[in-house]
């Protein structure tokens, strides 16, 4: 979690849309809050 994930690959996790995007796991989106 958190530091293994980064969205959409090659781009940093910087928008709402790109955790989501990547489609992995929304709770660990979530987490970083």
């Amino acid at each position: 979690g958190g530091s293994d994930y980064h969205g959409i690959v090659g781009k940093k996790p910087d928008r709402f849309g790109d955790y989501l995007v990547s489609g992995k796991d929304v709770s660990e989106f979530i987490s970083l809050l």
